[in-house]
């Protein structure tokens, strides 16, 4: 029933601002048949069409308040949280249910003023991050030394071919050079098949963190994270990075 209610909110106020200024456009848009105009909503507030559009208004409408919040910059727009004397008009969150936020200029806002002020949810937050970094550092320092491992098996094969050059028939040179060559292809697969293995290790892991940041947001109530269906749209996915890099910038 909220969801529905968001509807029948957001069509009554966009018909409020439309009657305040009657157009030819919309002539039957007028005070008079306002009475007419709550019922049809109100009936019609179940409607996918409906919601559909609301949904669309309130993600495009939107995008100026983005554009104006990334033309300050993301330090300006952090710094408000960790010390910095708020301007009266941002100084508590007016914005929509948390659930109902589709644009980043809200849900910067939301953050701000509701997430980073408890605690306990700030701390998961931290954990998960904190979780999500050591990970990426473990599978940092195993690649590495996967490489150098391989690159020193490389270099001592080549420096015994090096060695065994001098004083050797050309036959059996030959012989040995193909030998070598066959101890470098079946190197360069085991390296191959080692990568193979970390990166679907990687996956494997980088799904299950997924799931795991998701549930966890979505429990804390962060925006983007618990969008309510009828209203989630196509770029949703960009957004949600956004705003974990957004946390990851203010907390970490």
């Amino acid at each position: 029933m909220a969801d529905l209610n968001e509807v029948e909110q957001a069509t009554l106020y966009l018909l409020k601002k439309r009657l305040e200024r009657p157009s030819s456009l919309y002539p039957a848009l007028t005070r008079l048949n306002e009475p007419r105009l709550h019922r049809i909503i109100k009936d019609k507030k179940s409607d996918p069409q409906l919601a559909q559009l609301i949904k669309r208004r309130n993600h495009y409408t939107s995008k100026v308040y983005e554009y104006l919040n990334e033309q300050l910059g993301s330090k300006s727009a952090v710094a408000s949280h960790t010390g910095a004397k708020s301007s009266p008009l941002v100084s508590q969150y007016r914005g929509p249910e948390v659930k109902f936020i589709t644009n980043r200029y809200h849900a910067e806002l939301y953050i701000r003023h509701r997430i980073l002020k408890e605690s306990a949810k700030v701390n998961k937050i931290k954990q998960l991050i904190d979780q999500q970094l050591v990970q990426q550092r473990q599978w940092k320092k195993e690649r590495e030394q996967m490489d150098d491992q391989h690159q020193q098996k490389v270099n001592a094969i080549s420096k015994g071919v090096a060695k065994a050059t001098e004083g050797f028939h050309p036959s059996k040179l030959q012989k040995l050079k193909m030998s070598n060559q066959g101890s470098l292809d079946a190197l360069k697969r085991e390296h191959e098949a080692e990568i193979i293995n970390l990166n679907s290790r990687i996956i494997a892991t980088c799904k299950h963190l997924s799931a795991k940041t998701i549930f966890t947001f979505k429990e804390l109530e962060i925006p983007f994270f618990c969008t309510v269906e009828h209203f989630k749209y196509p770029t949703l996915t960009q957004d949600q990075e956004h705003v974990l890099n957004y946390l990851q910038k203010a907390l970490m």
